[in-house]
């Protein structure tokens, strides 16, 4: 503004931009209003899409949507392994924004349910993981190994709507309490990512006895079932982290 010769406060600028942005975007503080009839057209358009909006005092809550391609894709061929994560949304308004993926052999990501929540808590993830549940049927998930963070209340809830659904946790995340809560040193955390790439429960468990007790402890009441290639009996096509739902919010 000073090349054209005009001084204004910040406050002024602020309010500059935020009328322009109302002008080309839409009121945002509006913007939840319509939320529901974009839902319903978007249903008119592709009969079988399953999405519900959860509401308290009047006030938006939760948001689930399951598209009809989605729930179609998989029928007739029942994915066994997916992926969950949560991501912050940017804006007036923070929530955040939830994808639950299912993830083929070679590695594709297909999309099976997104959600936008408030805060991360038991109460938001059981909800959203019930309305998964309710849009894909019990059966779908009978053989079904999920892979997260596992924090923020997730894995209660994942128990709780999926009581039946394989719990595998990212090592990526472990790894990072591992350093900070445990104070592992280096050759602590290379040797737990070692043992999570293991291929044989032998070559595994020796690797393990390297390790300090305090870790050894930890990794084996976290069960190597959730975390170590060699014990997950579920398929996870080798993935260990949650980097593909990670990447899939990212884009």
């Amino acid at each position: 503004m000073k090349a054209l010769g005009l001084e204004i406060s910040k406050d002024t600028a602020y309010r500059a931009i935020s009328s322009a942005d109302a002008l080309i975007n839409g009121d945002r503080h509006a913007g939840y209003s319509y939320l529901e009839s974009w839902l319903t057209s978007l249903t008119e358009n592709n009969p079988g899409t399953k999405w519900e909006i959860k509401e308290d005092g009047g006030r938006f809550k939760y948001l689930f949507l399951a598209l009809a391609s989605s729930i179609e894709g998989v029928k007739g061929c029942p994915p066994n392994f997916g992926v969950v994560d949560g991501c912050c949304t940017r804006g007036y308004y923070t929530g955040t924004f939830l994808t639950l993926l299912c993830v083929d052999p070679l590695g594709r990501a297909f999309p099976l349910a997104f959600g936008l929540i408030g805060n991360e808590d038991t109460e938001s993830w059981e909800w959203f993981f019930t309305k998964a549940r309710e849009a894909y049927g019990e059966e779908f998930f009978a053989n079904f190994a999920l892979m997260s963070d596992g924090q923020k209340g997730l894995l209660n809830a994942q128990r709780s709507a999926l009581p039946n659904v394989s719990t595998l946790r990212c090592i990526l995340h472990l790894e990072n309490n591992i350093k900070h809560s445990l104070k592992a040193s280096k050759e602590d955390v290379s040797g737990f990512e070692r043992a999570a790439y293991a291929l044989s429960e032998e070559r595994h468990e020796m690797i393990l006895k390297g390790l300090d007790k305090k870790l050894q402890d930890f990794l084996q009441k976290m069960g190597p079932e959730s975390w170590a290639l060699a014990h997950i009996k579920k398929r996870n096509y080798g993935h260990v982290t949650s980097n593909v739902a990670e990447s899939f919010n990212a884009s």
